[in-house]
């Protein structure tokens, strides 16, 4: 019962929101951006730290659980 009524809507709704973000990226792969993650940081061409990228491992480590989760909740 809570599968049905509760944690298959949250992984849907989650799974639609992942889907709205993604986008063709270079090699037309699917890649989220804007995206910035805790550990994530460079030096950007005007010499400035910066933390703003796209397709960081956070998000894809998110993304991978996300879809793993509804895939098992199908089942």
């Amino acid at each position: 019962a809570f599968l049905e009524k509760k944690a298959y809507p949250l992984l849907e709704g989650c799974a639609t929101f992942l889907l709205d973000w993604l986008l063709e990226g270079p090699g037309g792969y699917l890649v989220t951006n804007p995206s910035t993650s805790p550990e994530h940081e460079f030096i950007a061409p005007d010499g400035k730290k910066a933390s703003v990228s796209y397709s960081t491992t956070m998000d894809m480590a998110i993304i991978k659980e996300v879809f793993s989760a509804m895939e098992s909740a199908a089942e």
